[in-house]
């Protein structure tokens, strides 16, 4: 096991890296549809799709 060990803690810094890169995209596709009103996030096609592919909290 002791062989694995530096692999092991390459792939979970790899993991930690990843979460926050996404945290991060999430947070400003949070951003972007705070900008805008309820009527404009559920008529701009751009918006929709931000709000459904990103599974975002409705607001």
């Amino acid at each position: 096991m002791e062989r694995y060990a530096s692999l092991i803690g390459v792939v979970v810094e790899k993991l930690g890296e990843t979460y926050k890169d996404l945290k991060f995209n999430l947070n400003g596709l949070e951003g972007i549809l705070g900008e805008h009103g309820e009527e404009e996030r559920t008529s701009i096609p751009e918006l929709i799709t931000i709000r459904e592919r990103g599974m975002l909290m409705p607001r």
